[in-house]
């Protein structure tokens, strides 16, 4: 199992469970989770390939009018960074280790299971909007 582990500013978070994507009818190169602050779990935060560069999409869902809402995301400038910027290292690394032909580097890649495919998530994520959270 791959875990990164970064503390930038005052939360830690970890990156777990890297699975690459190679398959040319999608756009979303790897899922992956991440623990932060070592009290929540967030699972299904992909990398997506876009025209203007790689991005990180946060698990959403999609809404009636055909656009996406995230169901989680960073509400600060700082925790977004620090977040994204720990899921970009983490992807980076599995992609440097893949290259390398380092087969033990612990991520699935597509042909093995990939759960949030089977969750129907196999639609890609545009970039999210930016927005107000959501309120309980």
């Amino acid at each position: 199992m791959q875990n990164e582990s970064t503390v930038n500013g005052s939360v830690q978070v970890d990156i777990q469970n890297v699975r690459l994507i190679h398959r040319d009818d999608t756009n979303t190169k790897a899922y992956m989770s991440a623990v932060i602050g070592g009290s929540y779990a967030v699972h299904g935060i992909k990398v997506v390939a876009s025209e203007k560069g790689d991005f990180v999409a946060m698990p959403s869902v999609k809404m009636g009018s055909g656009g996406y809402k995230e169901m989680v995301h960073p509400i600060t400038a700082e925790a977004r960074s620090d977040l994204y910027g720990a899921v970009m290292d983490a992807y980076r690394n599995e992609m440097a280790q893949k290259q390398n032909g380092d087969g033990q580097n612990g991520a699935q890649e597509e042909g093995g299971q990939d759960t949030a495919q089977e969750e129907g998530d196999a639609e890609e994520t545009p970039e999210p909007e930016e927005g107000p959270s959501m309120t309980m």
